[in-house]
């Protein structure tokens, strides 16, 4: 985690490459960031962030799990 909060490229190359024992649900997200390597290294040298977006998404989702009492009871 400390590579990528500094953002180490070098680090986080060499914690893609390792051959280290990891468990299944950490071993899946690696072969997840090595099929997009190249993405994964922009996004950490890059100052742009869509944090906000994701929030957005977030609300949005929880939107539209809500129920939808209040529509049902503007129709009335």
């Amino acid at each position: 985690m400390t590579a990528i909060e500094n953002k180490n490229e070098k680090q986080i190359i060499h914690l893609l490459h390792s051959k280290q024992a990891v468990g299944k649900q950490i071993h899946q997200t690696l072969l997840t960031f090595k099929h997009n390597y190249t993405g994964i290294l922009n996004g950490i040298s890059s100052s742009y962030s869509n944090g906000c977006l994701e929030g957005v998404n977030r609300k949005i989702k929880q939107m539209n799990e809500q129920p939808m009492a209040i529509v049902v009871l503007a129709t009335y």
